[in-house]
């Protein structure tokens, strides 16, 4: 799930809302939202984007994706590297959402 932050909303609250847009996920339906440390990654134009890590754990199995989805899987971080057709910054954006532990359901 990724997403753009829009003027005026913190990264909490940004990454909250695509969470309940992408997934379908409500603040009821969350056990756990956690902000990760913020990651520098550099597109394929050499530009930079500043990246905020979330980590979301739910006990919901269903989720109702939205249009910018064509299907999900449910993985372990831990076995995430056995997908080859996953993006090249995955690997990154999953161990520096891990790295800052902070408990709170809701921004």
């Amino acid at each position: 799930m990724t997403g753009y932050l829009e003027a005026g909303a913190s990264p909490e609250e940004q990454a909250f809302l695509e969470l309940q847009e992408e997934t379908g996920l409500a603040e009821n339906d969350l056990i756990d939202f956690r902000h990760g440390e913020p990651l520098l990654l550099t597109d394929h134009g050499g530009n930079p984007w500043l990246v905020h890590t979330f980590t979301a754990v739910t006990a919901r199995r269903k989720l109702t994706i939205n249009d910018e989805h064509d299907n999900f899987r449910w993985a372990a971080p831990s076995k995430v590297r056995r997908f080859s057709n996953r993006v090249a910054w995955l690997d990154h954006v999953l161990e520096a959402a891990k790295a800052t532990p902070s408990p709170g359901i809701r921004p």
